[in-house]
């Protein structure tokens, strides 16, 4: 299995790459990985993101979606097409495996699929304690005493 590699993105864009998807490397030749199905990643807000692939010609049973340790796994398997006397057969009915690799805290909140579009919706829920924070400071008489060389006053 190839996960998906993103090494296309242009340098200095704030992507999903450095946000969602844990620099998505692949685990082989990306060369090698197979264009279909096409799919899409959205980022729907600051937290939300979607992956659309286009599946047309398979049924919401043909296809499974599985998430297992941070890797979410999109496959599909149609079943035998009746025999036919095909002029040309340019629609696929192949079955394929998409893996994603998802950072922490990225949370699958479900799928739905409608025209031939897989919608898979993301959501970054990083927990409060795993937040930036911004410190204030104190501006007022400091807190940590400062050493000096001269004697004290009497």
């Amino acid at each position: 299995m190839n996960a998906i590699n993103f090494g296309f993105v242009r340098p200095g864009m704030n992507t999903l790459l450095d946000t969602i998807f844990d620099g998505v490397r692949a685990f082989g030749d990306p060369k090698i990985i197979a264009p279909f199905p096409h799919y899409d990643i959205i980022q729907n807000s600051e937290t939300e993101f979607s992956i659309e692939l286009a599946i047309a010609g398979y049924r919401p049973e043909d296809v499974s979606i599985q998430l297992q340790d941070r890797t979410l796994l999109v496959s599909g398997k149609r079943p035998a097409a009746p025999e036919a006397n095909y002029l040309h057969r340019g629609i696929a009915g192949r079955s394929f495996e998409k893996p994603f690799r998802l950072v922490p805290y990225v949370e699958v909140d479900g799928a739905s699929y409608e025209h031939g579009i897989l919608k898979i919706a993301l959501t970054k829920r990083v927990p409060e304690a795993k937040q930036a924070r911004k410190i204030e400071i104190n501006a007022e008489k400091t807190a940590v005493p400062v050493a000096t060389d001269e004697a004290p006053a009497t």
